[in-house]
């Protein structure tokens, strides 16, 4: 559907919705253990052939949708199987594994779509307003690593079908600080009614003792969208992490090295002769762990949340701040580059072209406001920086990162990144307080996804391609003040502060049989 139908702006319900704090418990979930049959060398993907089509138009919207739940099909890794929370480290005595499971029709059961309920005052939601659309499978290498000890894991998205190996949450040691990193990752294919066989844009990336270093832990999430958009991830996904490494000022300034990083995949999907990124492209958010440094580098609206314990709860400090024309300082810089910033209802004349009607508390109805060439009706796109979108180029869209740099300290209990099919309907502290009732990771991630599945389903008649990596940090010790901890500051725990409206629900607008036609 190309990029008119990309992103769909949400943010954090603390600085805008009533549903601040609230505590999401999720209904109860399977906990079989899914199987891993066939350990076998997968496939490279073949290349897709064919002259590259010329972008001359906008892409055309398609309005008629169907109705009705289906499962999508599971993909991810590193999964525990169900049981009790045994944490550990691997032995470094573990075979060499390349996993390429033929899928087995194992589906995740999701929730029954409730009967369409009307909220007066509101229409249905509108399926080309709503977000991306998306592939995702995956191939989960291990390897031996040269110096002995643990060996290193690169847990990553390829184009084979998977589910999720029987092997459990993964914990790695970093000796810088004696503290261990236990993760897990789910990634589930959106459900499209109109397009039942829509593969998954989402793509993830896990490498832990990165670049041979044991202290070094990459994590990263990539969210495609457009014509293009699975590609587009997923050459972000192989690309990011090794031009990171291979930069001349990694591992020095691991800032600098992020930004040409970025820029250098950017620009080298921009050259690919087979991947048309002119009206496609990906968000990207990484993290990197160096020893007790946590370095969080986003383009788009994918989101990293960070778990900060005060007293007996835990509250959510956001490590990204998704770059939408929700924010004033994105929505300056792309005007001054000359995009025309409005919703689908201005454009279609439907509202006023001169109010920025966004900026009102009561606009979170999933029209969010896009980037627009000046006579034109495209590219649309809800985001202000991406991997690739060569057109929207044009008009501001950058491929510079974000880049903050933090240190764990003994009330860091986790860190989460996610794309934001997850930050739809929960703000990032009703992710945060679901993560927080899991000690198994691999369970928290599978709480969140159905979850954001339920709330999908209930509000719409579709669901986003849905990703998560959340990592447990246990056994950190604060080497400045062994008996006491340093007091939290304000800033360390002033509430989450995303600047794109979580679609809440008493504002979400439903859809009718009639509509669903």
């Amino acid at each position: 559907m190309g990029c008119m139908s990309s992103k769909k702006a949400s943010r954090d319900d603390n600085s805008k919705s009533k549903a601040s704090g609230r505590v999401y418990t999720p209904a109860s979930h399977d906990t079989d253990d899914w199987g891993a049959p066939v350990l076998t060398r997968p496939k490279t993907p073949k290349a897709m052939s064919g002259p590259v089509p010329p972008v001359s138009a906008p892409p055309k919207r398609k309005d008629g949708v169907g109705s009705g739940p289906l499962p999508g099909r599971l993909s991810g890794a590193t999964g525990a199987s169900p049981g009790k929370y045994t944490p550990g480290t691997p032995t470094g005595k573990s075979p060499t594994y390349i996993i390429d499971r033929a899928p087995p029709n194992i589906h995740i059961p999701l929730p029954t779509q409730p009967k369409p309920v009307f909220v007066p005052k509101h229409k249905a939601p509108d399926p080309k307003r709503s977000s991306k659309s998306g592939i995702l499978y995956q191939d989960t290498p291990y390897s031996k690593s040269a110096e002995g000890g643990a060996p290193p894991l690169v847990v990553e998205s390829t184009l084979s079908d998977q589910n999720l190996p029987t092997s459990g949450s993964k914990v790695v040691k970093v000796p810088d600080g004696n503290y261990e990193l236990n993760f897990s990752v789910l990634s589930q294919r959106g459900h499209y009614p109109d397009q039942l066989r829509k593969a998954n844009q989402d793509s993830f990336t896990i490498h832990t003792s990165f670049g041979g270093d044991a202290n070094d832990h990459f994590f990263g999430v990539f969210d495609g969208h457009g014509e293009y958009g699975q590609h587009c991830s997923d050459f972000a996904r192989k690309n990011l992490s090794s031009n990171l490494l291979n930069d001349q000022h990694y591992p020095n300034d691991v800032v600098r090295a992020f930004h040409s990083a970025y820029l250098n995949t950017n620009a080298q999907l921009h050259k690919h002769s087979q991947y048309d990124d002119s009206m496609s492209g990906t968000t990207g958010i990484s993290i990197l762990v160096r020893g007790r440094k946590v370095y969080v580098a986003n383009v788009g609206d994918s989101r990293a949340v960070l778990g900060v314990r005060k007293q007996k709860t835990v509250v959510a400090k956001d490590l990204s701040f998704d770059q939408t024309p929700y924010r004033e300082d994105e929505c300056e810089r792309v005007k001054k580059c000359g995009a025309r910033v409005m919703t689908l209802d201005q454009m279609e004349g439907l509202k006023s072209e001169s109010e920025e009607i966004w900026k009102n508390d009561d606009h979170d109805d999933g029209d969010p406001p896009r980037l627009w060439v000046q006579d034109d009706m495209y590219p649309g796109t809800a985001f202000t920086r991406s991997i690739g979108d060569s057109v929207a180029e044009k008009i501001g869209v950058t491929a510079v990162p974000e880049v903050l740099c933090l240190e764990l300290r003994p009330r860091h209990p986790f860190f989460l990144i996610a794309s934001d099919g997850v930050f739809e309907f929960l703000s990032s502290q009703a992710v945060v307080d679901m993560v927080a009732l899991y000690q198994d990771p691999k369970q928290a991630c599978l709480a969140v996804v159905k979850e954001a599945q339920r709330l999908w389903l209930k509000y719409e008649t579709r669901t986003d391609d849905i990703t998560i990596i959340v990592v447990h940090v246990d056994g950190l010790k604060d080497p400045n003040k062994p008996r006491r901890q340093r007091p939290e500051t304000e800033d360390e725990l002033e509430p989450s502060r995303a600047v794109r409206p979580v679609r809440t629900m008493s504002r979400a607008r439903m859809r009718s049989n009639e509509d669903a036609i």
